[in-house]
């Protein structure tokens, strides 16, 4: 009979008051903190929502060691209005004995690919919110445009009182290809943060994009700025959920719509198109400076102030300064000010939105 060996004082401890439950309740975790394989009553236990309907494991692309299940691929044919042919990835990652996460994949066969990933206590859970988002929830066209959408679903413990426990599912990113360049939206990011928004060189041969070619759009899209693939920028939403996953959502189509409306016209009608609001994007982009300047301009304003006075200014006066340098970086919605001078906008110097490499 093999002697069972005495849990550590701090452990011992913390199971007495719940933190933690038994080595025999956390399967997943060896001595040591080994993470244990997937055996195969487990894979058996953790398969039966999914054999009731049809599906079936990949054993060959299954990782036990990771604990990840791969089921096979799955083909949708005519999905939605459209007509997509999908095809379908499904894994079942199971970290912890209370701990599920399932990711679906549709790939289209022009790249894009959407995602939906479901968390909770259960496999029976996890699988039953996933059943209820079909696939064609997870594409949408805007103005001709095919987008693949990203979600996550995760539940959400409540009081009885209040319904018990709640399935939320939020927008996370998605991505498009406009006139050849890949769009990718992600939205993961914490609440009151930005969204990051990544556009990718064109194949055929890329130009130089002016840097106020998505802030004309508006007050919630930043410049570009040129990387190594292409263009970076940020997207400015909503603070809170669910507010925050509509809006992404939103802004991810319009970001669409105006991409195809500009480079559906040649390069010259951009400036004259768009002027006032080049301009508009020039103040913004230089706010931050005009504040610093201001903040330093009161400086010598108050020393001034206090000159021929009998008595000083009150002590609290030469805070003043510093605080509204703060308050200049803090209404910055949660981004860092970039200080510049920014250039004025000019004609665009370009044959065509795509470089001709034949030429």
């Amino acid at each position: 009979m093999p002697v069972r060996k005495a849990m550590p004082l701090g452990a011992t401890l913390r199971w007495m008051v719940g933190a933690n439950p038994t080595p025999e309740q956390n399967p997943e975790q060896g001595e040591g903190g080994k993470v244990i394989p997937l055996t195969h009553h487990e894979i058996l236990k953790l398969v039966a929502p999914f054999s009731r309907d049809g599906r079936r494991v990949d054993l060959a692309a299954t990782d036990r060691q990771a604990r990840t299940l791969v089921f096979q691929l799955v083909e949708h044919e005519s999905v939605g209005l459209a007509g997509l042919t999908l095809t379908e990835t499904l894994t079942l990652e199971n970290p912890k004995a209370d701990q599920f996460r399932l990711v679906r994949t549709l790939a289209h066969p022009s790249g894009l690919k959407a995602r939906l990933e479901v968390e909770g206590t259960t496999v029976e859970g996890v699988y039953r919110q996933l059943t209820k988002v079909a696939p064609a929830q997870q594409f949408m066209r805007v103005d001709g445009v095919l987008a693949a959408l990203d979600y996550r679903v995760r539940r959400v413990a409540r009081r009885r009182l209040q319904g018990g426990e709640i399935w939320p599912m939020r927008f996370a990113g998605g991505e498009a290809v406009v006139a050849g360049r890949r769009l990718t939206l992600d939205a993961r990011q914490v609440e009151g943060l930005p969204a990051k928004l990544v556009l990718e060189k064109s194949p055929a041969g890329e130009v130089t994009l002016p840097a106020d070619l998505l802030a004309v759009r508006g007050r919630a899209w930043r410049p570009l700025q040129a990387t190594d693939s292409g263009w970076k920028s940020t997207i400015k939403l909503a603070h809170r959920e669910p507010e925050r996953s509509e809006d992404a959502e939103n802004k991810f189509a319009q970001t669409i719509s105006h991409l195809v409306a500009i480079f559906s016209r040649p390069p010259e009608d951009f400036h004259a198109r768009f002027l006032r609001r080049r301009w508009q994007v020039v103040f913004r982009r230089s706010l931050p400076v005009q504040g610093v300047l201001g903040i330093l301009a009161l400086v010598p304003v108050l020393y001034l102030l206090g000159l021929g006075r009998e008595e000083p200014l009150p002590l609290w006066t030469t805070g003043i300064p510093p605080v509204l340098l703060l308050a200049v970086f803090w209404s910055w919605s949660r981004e860092v000010p970039v200080l510049e001078i920014p250039p004025p906008p000019r004609p665009l110097n370009l044959p065509a939105w795509i470089r001709d490499t034949d030429a």
